[in-house]
């Protein structure tokens, strides 16, 4: 009955995240309000770690990739404004654009984040957090289909999300509990530094700079310990000012 509900909950995800592609704004961001609803809202929460997986794996990371580099869904909609009526209603478009992006990146990352604990339970986590890592270099390599100004925008929010988790899981100690339980025995965190060395060489800078820079991350991410549940709370209401739909939770 477990596994049934579970199902039933995925499939329900799955059918608000396919009307993201729908073709009328306005749908696409009741779709993605809904969406944020059931996946942090506090109230009944699905404690599975395997569900939480195939959720941010199959139906979230496309999600984005989805509205981001779809070329034909942004020219679509293009067009269909151009036929209606001139260059306003094209910029505004954009704009629409870029919004609905924002708030599936920030959806995303407050999605990891919450639900962390229960995710970093998994025997295999290692093996799923660089799948995911493997992912957002994917993202963040891919050219996107927008003005490069748009697009910078983007870039610089996804970035911002993702230092954000770095630094809750380094100060969370969830690196370190992964690496111990790796059938591998290799370093997680290693592992990370090399995977964003390909794609974000500055980022490790930058975040052991915050990490020094404020006590409730301590030691540095270089060596870090498990922390309190503060610093984790500390973390998560970063993301409010670049949280493009509401609060974090």
């Amino acid at each position: 009955q477990q596994g049934s509900r579970h199902t039933l909950w995925l499939y329900s995800i799955n059918t608000l995240a396919s009307l993201t592609k729908h073709p009328r704004h306005s749908i696409k961001m009741i779709a993605l309000s809904s969406l944020r609803t059931a996946l942090l809202a506090s109230g009944w929460s699905v404690q599975n770690a395997e569900t939480w997986k195939r959720c941010i794996s199959k139906t979230l990371v496309p999600m984005l990739n989805d509205l981001a580099n779809d070329p034909a869904g942004v020219q679509m909609s293009q067009q269909q404004l151009h036929a209606a009526g001139g260059g306003e209603h094209k910029n505004a478009t954009k704009k629409k654009q870029v919004d609905l992006r924002l708030a599936a990146a920030t959806l995303l990352f407050q999605t990891f984040l919450q639900h962390m604990g229960t995710l970093s339970d998994m025997a295999k986590f290692d093996i799923f957090w660089l799948t995911f890592l493997g992912s957002i270099e994917k993202f963040m390599r891919a050219p996107k289909a927008e003005s490069p100004r748009s697009a910078s925008q983007l870039h610089v929010h996804v970035t911002e999300h993702f230092k954000n988790l770095l630094l809750v899981m380094a100060a969370s100690g969830t690196f370190k509990r992964a690496s111990q339980r790796s059938p591998s025995g290799q370093d997680l965190l290693t592992l990370t530094w090399a995977v964003l060395e390909r794609f974000r060489p500055d980022l490790r800078k930058q975040l052991q700079e915050l990490a020094a820079g404020d006590s409730q991350h301590a030691p540095s991410m270089a060596t870090e310990e498990p922390s309190s549940q503060s610093s984790m709370q500390h973390a998560r209401v970063q993301c409010d000012a670049i949280d493009p739909i509401g609060k974090c939770r």
